[in-house]
């Protein structure tokens, strides 16, 4: 390392190493910001009425729920699915942005 810039060294050895868990964590914040808004929607802390929110639809549905139980389900699962695909896609782009020299080994368990 002796005779390299700093930015040499930011940019060739640290930055590599920090991509794949600064993405983990992004996606990983992102589905748990995503089930905390609706949750706040739900309550009535989120958007006002004249805009949707999936929390809103939940609560919208709930005096409908024995009649029409879909009302429920399909918002309550599409916030299950997005928040999963996204932690998902995210642990694979973390996993493919680590590259082979990070990730562990059969050994290393």
């Amino acid at each position: 390392m002796l005779g390299c810039s700093p930015r040499f060294v930011i940019f060739r050895h640290v930055l590599p190493h920090l991509a794949a868990p600064i993405l983990g964590q992004a996606t990983l914040r992102f589905g748990h910001l995503l089930i905390s808004v609706g949750a706040l929607s739900y309550l009535g802390l989120g958007v006002q009425p004249p805009q949707s929110d999936w929390g809103s639809m939940l609560a919208a549905a709930q005096p409908f729920a024995d009649r029409a139980p879909l009302g429920i389900l399909a918002p309550g699962l599409v916030i299950f699915t997005v928040a999963l695909c996204v932690t998902l896609l995210g642990q694979r782009a973390a996993h493919m942005a680590a590259g082979p020299l990070l990730l562990p080994t059969a050994a290393d368990t």
